[in-house]
């Protein structure tokens, strides 16, 4: 649920920015799937403004709770114009009829992106949605995913300013159970130049500390390394976000995790000393 959210903001911001978009899809074949209308208008309303005004971001520098909060360094970068999309309200008609979208199944996915990357050289960025790649809906098989990803990868090379995102179905049948198959998706991991996993809390679940605060967790799991000689590698295993859904439904954000304070001192806490995030 939470993981289509963010693919609607992905492909509504390209809308806007009347961008090319591309959707591979076995499920997706026309403009007028459910999805596809139900896609979120853009909005300048700041939904992480508290009662007094001040977000939530700014306001834990000032935290009282323990001094080790005092000082966690800040991920919200006030200088960046942020894009804020409604989820309350669908994206206009209009707009979308004018949008450029061409829908294909996956069976043509390595085609039709050899043959976009002959083509003449545009200044129209270009925006490439591969939706539920292994899922038991679509024409690839399980074992043929890591062999896809890296035809993937070479031929996103060669394109130039386009951008790509995939979802990948985890779990959903036993046949198609990429939990359980670690191999396979360690190599789809490798391929990518980042992977993130995302995860919804359980309602009835009262043993987890963040339930009450957030719906879910987002996983880093691949960082980019590109034009680095010496990319930035954290400890993957403990970068975490959490999931936060407003009130009202409208809004999703993705914050830092904190604990709360009577948890006691883990190996894993995050601390101004040692940069690293926290870890349930």
């Amino acid at each position: 649920m939470y993981s289509s959210m963010l693919v609607k903001a992905y492909l509504s911001s390209a809308i806007y920015a009347e961008q090319e978009i591309l959707i591979f899809s076995p499920t997706l074949s026309d403009d007028k799937c459910r999805f596809i209308r139900e896609l979120p208008t853009y909005t300048k309303d700041d939904p992480l403004q508290s009662g007094n005004g001040v977000s939530p971001a700014k306001d834990s520098a000032k935290m009282k709770i323990a001094f080790r909060y005092s000082n966690i360094p800040s991920r919200f970068d006030a200088n960046i114009d942020q894009k804020r999309f409604d989820f309350g309200e669908y994206i206009d008609t209009d707009l979308l009829n004018k949008s450029d979208i061409q829908f294909y199944d996956h069976s043509e996915l390595i085609t039709i992106l050899n043959e976009k990357s002959v083509e003449p050289k545009s200044d129209k960025v270009c925006r490439i949605f591969i939706d539920q790649l292994g899922s038991p809906n679509s024409s690839i098989e399980i074992n043929q995913l890591p062999r896809i990803m890296h035809q993937l990868k070479s031929i996103m090379r060669r394109l130039t300013k386009s951008v790509s995102i995939i979802t990948v179905v985890t779990s959903s049948d036993p046949h198609y159970d990429l939990i359980d198959d670690h191999f396979i998706r360690q190599k789809l991991y490798f391929e990518s130049d980042s992977a993130m996993r995302f995860t919804a809390f359980a309602d009835d679940d009262e043993s987890n500390p963040y339930r009450q605060d957030y719906v879910g967790l987002v996983q880093l799991l691949r960082l980019p390394q590109l034009n680095s000689l010496a990319p930035y590698n954290p400890n993957l295993m403990t970068t975490e976000y959490g999931l936060k859904l407003h009130p009202t439904k409208r809004f999703l954000s993705i914050e830092p995790l904190a604990l709360p304070p009577d948890l006691g001192e883990t190996v894993n806490r995050f601390t101004s000393s040692n940069q690293m995030a926290d870890k349930l």
